[in-house]
């Protein structure tokens, strides 16, 4: 039931706000710059579900009953305002009943009682009720599907237009994600996370939502491939995490999007592509870049291989173990770059371009890499009088250099 307070509460608090401002309501509130005051109305409510939150959470502990979140859900719930314009409503124990199928089923239930069949398969009862919620309002923002062994596919149909953020974790079994997720152009995603589905083969063809900011992958073994055309529609997509996907061949063009501000991929090691490819220095917007490896084949950056955009501020490199050198990259171009850090690099030996290193380095962090580790101890290595600058200078965890800029 906590659950599903938490998510009642959390939508039902931003639908209320949205209620209080009506039309006239906000053209008063642009005309005498009331608009600020009605915001911090907006965070104390915000502010109060934090407390409730903690609050439930200790009277959990000490099994003491008190007014929590699930306490005010269910008075919003069976508020004559909900009841007005939310019908049918349905309240489940998700923490009674951890079984989809089931879970389902008794949603049928409460909403059209006469159509549950004992003989009804889960796709049929998924019809019925997709049928029988086809037109009705609803202010669902958030959905979390996680460790549910026996979900292997989204029921066909598109996500609720409300939906901002959705979030797939540990479904072991799940084959595909929805098939044109918004053809019609009506969802309005945020935030998409697919984690630790390691059946997961492919990405369907279809569009994500042209709202999407935030898309990560993470340990999903099986995935093959993300199409081309995916990224190329996502205006407002910002960031974009794609770990420990061995099995992934696609092409480097489905991961370039003009908008992107943060860009990881990680442990896909069957990306055999080289970053030649990449196009890098045509994401004009992006501010951090994580490669880690390990690509086998890969022994050094020349200029012509990895350019990259020159409003870069964080460069990290990891488990690049053929890895030797990148002193022909553009590094000295990045007039932005504050960030730099190499890890579990070890053949890994130089850096630093003929140029110098940008002056707005700030930060340099040396992990596992014994080669390069020797020639830029302080006061030791080689290399050390063309790093001293640095403010920060970090090897191995121990700290170097810290100093005022």
């Amino acid at each position: 039931m906590e659950v599903v307070g938490e998510s009642v509460l959390s939508a039902a608090l931003q639908v209320l706000f949205g209620k209080l401002v009506f039309p006239e309501l906000l053209n008063f509130a642009l005309q005498e710059g009331v608009i600020a005051e009605l915001e911090n109305w907006k965070e104390k409510l915000m502010m109060i579900n934090e407390v409730l939150d903690e609050a439930e959470e200790k009277q959990h502990q000490s099994r003491i009953g008190g007014m929590g979140k699930t306490t005010l859900a269910q008075l919003i719930y069976r508020d004559e305002e909900i009841v007005k314009h939310f019908e049918p409503r349905v309240w489940v124990c998700v923490s009674d009943e951890r079984d989809v199928e089931k879970l389902t089923k008794i949603i049928l239930n409460a909403v059209s009682p006469n159509e549950v069949r004992d003989g009804d398969n889960f796709n049929q009862v998924q019809l019925k009720l997709s049928n029988n919620l086809a037109g009705k309002s609803c202010i669902l923002k958030y959905v979390e599907i996680k460790e549910c062994p026996f979900f292997i596919e989204f029921p066909k149909g598109e996500l609720p237009a409300t939906l901002k953020k959705l979030t797939i974790e540990d479904c072991r079994r799940l084959e595909s994600l929805l098939e044109g997720i918004d053809s019609n152009n009506t969802c309005r995603l945020e935030w998409l996370h697919v984690w630790g589905c390691p059946s997961l083969k492919s990405i369907p063809r279809g569009y994500f939502p042209s709202t999407l900011e935030i898309l990560s992958i993470w340990d999903c073994e099986q995935l093959e491939s993300i199409p081309r055309n995916l990224l190329q529609n996502l205006t407002f997509l910002r960031l974009l995490n794609i770990c420990n996907c061995p099995d992934v061949v696609s092409s480097p063009e489905a991961f370039l999007n003009p908008n992107l501000k943060q860009l990881s991929i990680s442990d896909c090691e069957n990306m055999r592509w080289s970053p030649s490819g990449w196009g890098l220095d045509t994401l004009t917007s992006l501010g951090e870049l994580f490669i880690q490896g390990p690509f086998r084949d890969l022994l050094s950056f020349s200029g012509s291989h990895l350019l990259l955009p020159t409003s870069l501020t964080t460069l990290r490199l990891g488990n690049l173990r053929n890895l030797k050198s990148i002193a022909s990259t553009s590094l000295q171009s990045l007039i932005s770059l504050k960030t730099l850090e190499f890890h579990i690099c070890p053949k890994f030996r130089s850096f630093m371009p003929n140029e110098g290193l940008p002056a707005t380095l700030a930060k340099l962090v040396i992990r596992e890499c014994p080669v390069l580790k020797g020639r830029c101890l302080k006061d030791k290595g080689k290399d050390w009088p063309k790093i001293a600058h640095i403010p920060y200078v970090q090897i191995d965890g121990i700290v170097q250099q810290l100093k005022s800029k």
